[in-house]
């Protein structure tokens, strides 16, 4: 996660650096620490949160609905060949 702040201009090499330091002595959340120490809000966050989970999971709305049990398999049959 820290890579992806990095990356997208949010944090700074060193403010990464400190939140990895503080996480080391401490054992706490990196994404808490983020927050505690001023470098992201709590809004950033969640929204880089989301990109890392698109970026790890691309799976089809079909597949998504199923796997949270909204939908059958069967039901998504249906409404693909509607």
């Amino acid at each position: 996660m820290a890579e992806l702040m990095l990356e997208q201009g949010f944090m700074t090499e060193k403010q990464v650096m400190r939140v990895i330091d503080e996480q080391i002595k401490t054992g706490r959340d990196m994404a808490t620490l983020m927050v505690e120490m001023g470098y992201v809000s709590q809004h950033d966050l969640t929204a880089m949160l989301g990109e890392q989970i698109q970026m790890t999971q691309r799976k089809r709305l079909g597949e998504v609905l199923i796997d949270h049990a909204l939908i059958t398999p069967e039901q998504l049959q249906e409404a693909l060949e509607y």
